[in-house]
């Protein structure tokens, strides 16, 4: 047979899923709040990504508020660093792990306020027009990418706390 041997890696995975929902959607974004997505979503293939780590390299899972507070405290650099953590994880959690969030005692709704709030903050930050302009649309559409997040995890049946890569792999 005349198949041509592709290599598959997890960006053109995830890039082809989150354009599919975007279009479907007709939601209209930026290139590079695209290309963030897709590589929020590659990232956290690996669950020890979601957390900051302390000297030792463990992993610190702090409540969201008390990263919240932390990032207020902070200096610019610090700040950002705390805010974009708090709102890449809020986002993912929400997208790929909805159903386990609202079993637990904080529900979806407060994920979703803290994302996008902590977005919101960096674009409030920043100077460079471009990466303000990436952090208010993070911001400003939070919900709908939640939602898209969402129907790829619903669609390729991961809505538990399993790992992510066995989507991945179920694709390959």
């Amino acid at each position: 047979s005349n198949k041509v041997n592709v290599l598959v890696n997890p960006a053109d995975f995830f890039k082809k899923l989150i354009t599919q929902e975007l279009n479907q959607n007709g939601i209209p974004i930026l290139p590079i709040t695209e290309t963030y997505l897709v590589n929020l979503c590659v990232e956290f293939i690996s669950t020890e990504h979601l957390y900051p780590k302390d000297e030792s390299g463990n992993s610190i899972e702090e409540p969201f508020a008390i990263m919240m507070h932390k990032a207020l405290q902070a200096p610019t650099t610090e700040r950002i660093k705390i805010l974009k953590q708090l709102g890449d994880t809020s986002l993912y959690l929400s997208g790929f792990f909805s159903d386990s969030l609202n079993r637990k005692c904080n529900d979806i709704d407060y994920f979703i306020t803290m994302g996008g709030t902590a977005y919101k903050s960096i674009s409030s930050i920043v100077n460079e027009r471009k990466i303000r302009d990436l952090y208010q649309e993070l911001s400003g559409k939070f919900n709908q990418f939640v939602d898209i997040f969402d129907t790829i995890a619903t669609q390729n049946d991961i809505k538990t706390d399993k790992n992510i890569l066995r989507l991945y792999d179920k694709w390959i």
